[in-house]
């Protein structure tokens, strides 16, 4: 089964991708796909973003070899260093996936998983897919960088930072105008009985 198409997102590259299917019934299949987003920062709302993006590229791989159900997105678990979140379908379709989301030191990057059931009705493709785990050198996800944390703070206390822009609007311009230089004058001044008749 080929990989889907990144081209879209340059900035996302291709890590692993596995594929393989019952022979006696190509739509019962077990995938595994990761992806790599080179990044040194990182924001806490952004993980949630992240899982999103990873569920939907499982579930355009079930539509692909399946029914084209919709997988519902379970709670999120903080699991060591690294986040998982199920993904499960109707009962009668047998598709079951998790994601998941880690941080790697070399490159630093944000890996992106997921394990993907389909057509699993008897159940025996989903102890693989519970047991599943992202190993390897992972490290705590990386806090945002000094832009990043002020467009966050934006974002979040709207009203404080409008507030803070005014005030310091409002400072820069009495700064400018406190130091303002004046203007000389440009009349010169006369000696005394300068001009007079004589």
């Amino acid at each position: 089964m080929d990989a889907p198409d990144l081209s879209q997102a340059p900035q996302v590259r291709l890590v692993e991708w596995r594929s393989w299917a019952a022979a006696d019934d190509r739509a019962r299949r077990l995938v595994v796909g990761c992806f790599a987003a080179e990044t040194s920062v990182w924001a806490p709302d952004a993980s949630g973003l992240a899982l999103d993006k990873v569920g939907e590229i499982a579930s355009s791989t079930e539509a692909r070899v399946a029914t084209a159900v919709t997988l519902v997105k379970g709670a999120t678990v903080q699991d060591g260093p690294s986040l998982r979140r199920p993904l499960e379908g109707p009962p009668t379709s047998g598709a079951h996936a998790q994601s998941f989301l880690g941080y790697t030191a070399a490159p630093p990057a944000m890996m992106g998983c997921f394990v993907l059931c389909t057509g699993d009705l008897d159940g025996t493709c989903r102890s693989i897919l519970e047991s599943a785990r992202l190993r390897g050198a992972l490290l705590p996800f990386p806090g945002p960088g000094r832009p990043l944390r002020a467009v966050l703070f934006m974002v979040h206390h709207p009203q404080y930072a409008l507030g803070l822009g005014v005030a310091l609007f409002g400072l820069a311009l009495a700064g400018g105008v406190a130091t303002r230089r004046r203007p000389r004058s440009r009349r010169r001044l006369r000696p005394p009985g300068a001009g007079k008749p004589c």
